[in-house]
């Protein structure tokens, strides 16, 4: 099998891009499943953080499906979304479009470049729900809201957001990656309260308007960004100081940075996420019949891109 791919990345979130339009591919569920394991794997595929499938659809200017490294399908994924949606807009010609993905529909735009030469989208992500069903999540109260849940740690304060995608977010003084990959497997087994797993998000406040984010991905584990996630916690952060609903807010993460703004309207909320939809390869793939990676054909890099990205995530260490 031959396949045509575009690596990119949202916020060091990387994607390996598969164009069902242009090359007409027309893969079954479980070729999808199986390509997606294949190339996510660091050692022996391209590796990625999961595999984006631009497709026609009959509502939205394109659909974006996503599956993650283990071969899942996800409901939605913010960095991916704004990859897609830039490579999109470039094949459409357009600066402005609808996407469709699972379970809703998102406006995403060209927007300024948040540093020099990155090329940077906007996204409205107004799929908010914070009652706990729509995770779902086995609580015996419809909001749970810097709650203790024993379950999960006597001591952490968890607040739950549904992205379409499930998350719980909690506000901590120290990110460690071994108590993060211990907490997100435990909450991913626990499924007397979470039976569809959750992503599981850290946040660390940095001054009035910036917070740091590292998230545990269902399906992936820790990742460098994870832009649901950093949603998600832009809205607990919202919650916790409601006078920061309206103000851009400074989300940064283990691969760079991006600007979320929440509105509210009622029970109604709007982010508009702002962030890079950087591009790092093209190349043309050998897999064999049981869809491992045989061969590598064409690789172009995106040399400026890279270099340009670099500089960026230099000044937003020395931002923090």
């Amino acid at each position: 099998m031959r396949i045509k791919i575009r690596k990119c990345h949202g916020s060091g979130n990387d994607f390996v891009l598969i164009d069902e339009i242009t090359n007409k591919y027309t893969f079954s569920e479980e070729e999808r499943a199986k390509i997606s394991a294949s190339l996510s794997n660091r050692e022996t595929g391209i590796g990625s953080d999961g595999v984006l499938f631009l497709q026609n659809s009959d509502k939205c200017d394109a659909r974006m499906r996503m599956f993650n490294t283990d071969g899942s399908e996800a409901e939605m994924c913010g960095n991916g979304l704004r990859c897609i949606g830039r490579y999109a807009m470039e094949l459409l010609g357009k600066d402005k479009i609808t996407l469709q993905t699972m379970k809703a529909e998102y406006q995403t735009v060209k927007a300024p470049e948040l540093y020099e030469n990155v090329p940077t989208i906007q996204i409205w992500l107004n799929s908010v729900n914070l009652n706990t069903k729509s995770l779902p999540m086995v609580y015996d109260k419809e909001h749970c809201f810097f709650e203790t849940v024993p379950a999960v740690d006597e001591n952490l304060k968890i607040t739950a957001v549904s992205m379409t995608n499930p998350h719980i977010v909690t506000f901590i003084d120290k990110l460690d990656n071994t108590e993060i990959t211990r907490l997100g497997e435990k909450v991913n087994n626990l499924k007397s309260v979470f039976p569809e797993g959750v992503n599981f998000n850290f946040v660390k406040e940095i001054n009035e308007d910036s917070i740091y984010v590292r998230t545990y991905e269902r399906g992936c584990a820790i990742t460098k960004s994870c832009g649901t996630g950093m949603t998600a916690s832009s809205v607990a952060f919202c919650l916790k100081h409601p006078d920061h609903y309206g103000k851009d807010i400074n989300i940064y993460n283990d691969g760079g940075m991006i600007k979320i703004n929440v509105s509210r309207n009622n029970d109604k909320y709007e982010n508009k996420f702002t962030g890079n939809a950087s591009y790092v390869f093209d190349a043309d793939l050998t897999l064999d019949e049981n869809y491992k990676l045989v061969n590598i054909d064409n690789r172009k890099e995106f040399t400026d891109e890279i270099e340009a990205y670099d500089k960026f995530f230099q000044a937003s260490r020395e931002a923090i």
